[in-house]
């Protein structure tokens, strides 16, 4: 087994980069707070599992979301971005979210991952459906490894405020760059041993464990 960790805090450069080696990690930049904001947000990485795209959280009832991602049983289409999306649904039990280990419905939203997202549009449609919950978490563009993965990734999300990091095994550097007031924030983490240094950002962590194929606290 390994620790995992995770923290957040304040991010306005507009942009991070993050480089792992050997990793499991989620990282993402954009809001605390979801809202009906159109998203615009550029990037690569290399040896990603996923993205960089648009991932968050609802609640009441919990749901985890992501933007151009297949996998669940479909509960309708719509059209939003200029562009047709398959609403899946697949539902998890007893697994890692942000109320801790517990059952949840996972959105895959089947369409382009990549250009602007217009989250409105998309939280209106799922409504339309009888899906969606009635309040917001988080909202970020992510990147992520699921397979110890190797790598490097670069994005911008303009008018973006806040940071999230999820690691595990292996080791994570995440990069907030200068500008906004904010300086720039570098965290290390490699595995249990933790390194950080920054200007201006507060964090939070706290430990979890691999075991079974799966995340547990």
């Amino acid at each position: 087994s390994g620790v995992r960790g995770y923290e957040s805090g304040s991010c306005t450069s507009g942009s991070f980069s993050v480089s792992y080696s050997n990793a499991d990690f989620v990282t993402g930049l954009g809001w605390s707070s979801g809202s009906d904001r159109t998203i615009s947000f550029s990037g690569s990485g290399s040896n990603l599992s996923w993205g960089p795209g648009v991932y968050g959280w609802q609640r009441s009832p919990l749901i985890e979301y992501y933007i151009g991602k297949s996998g669940g049983s479909s509960a309708g289409t719509y059209t939003c971005d200029g562009n047709s999306y398959n609403l899946n649904i697949d539902r998890r039990y007893n697994a890692p979210s942000i109320d801790g280990t517990t059952d949840f419905d996972q959105y895959n939203v089947n369409g382009p991952r990549t250009g602007s997202k217009d989250m409105g549009c998309h939280f209106r449609a799922w409504r339309n459906l009888g899906k969606g919950g009635s309040s917001q978490d988080y909202m970020v563009v992510i990147v992520e490894g699921w397979s110890r993965n190797t790598g490097s990734a670069s994005v911008s999300v303009p008018n973006s405020n806040w940071y999230t990091n999820w690691w595990g095994t292996g080791s994570v550097n995440f990069t907030c760059g200068g500008g906004g007031g904010g300086g720039s924030t570098t965290t290390t983490r490699s595995n249990s041993t933790t390194t950080t240094r920054s200007s201006s950002t507060t964090t939070t962590s706290s430990s979890w464990w691999w075991g079974g194929g799966t995340w547990w606290w």
